[in-house]
């Protein structure tokens, strides 16, 4: 069995309740606790001193960051909307252009001698074209 130092009796009692003070060593406990608080108070020390340092640097390179984002969100100078009014008319302007080269006559390159004609017509020429 085991050898101690403590009465016999006392011995036999705890055996026969299956607890023994000697296992529990309340000052060793104690000095666990302390040490793991110590820990623990550094440990939130050397949290807020990181997060101080953190945030000024941070707080600087937010400042100059930010400022060069500014300098790229500036707007160009001049109107940049148009009102629904004149851009329906405008989007019906490009249409009839549009229609115009599709469904007229007219030069593409004068100079070069290109010339369009209606859609219409061109696939006539093509079909009698691939026809011969």
């Amino acid at each position: 069995m085991h050898s101690h130092d403590e009465d016999p009796a006392e011995l036999q009692k705890a055996i026969a309740q299956r607890y023994e003070h000697r296992d529990l060593s309340t000052s060793a406990i104690g000095k666990s606790v302390l040490i793991l608080f110590v820990f623990f108070f550094i440990s939130i020390g050397i949290t807020i001193v990181y997060w101080r340092f953190v945030d000024s640097v941070g707080h600087d390179m937010a400042t100059t960051s930010r400022q060069k984002v500014d300098q790229r969100l500036q707007l160009p100078p001049g109107p940049l909307l148009q009102s629904n009014v004149t851009a329906k008319q405008d989007i019906k302007d490009l249409r009839e252009l549009e229609r115009g080269k599709l469904e007229g006559y007219g030069w593409s390159d004068e100079k070069a001698g290109v010339a369009h004609i209606p859609v219409d017509e061109a696939m006539k020429k093509m079909a009698e074209a691939v026809g011969q």
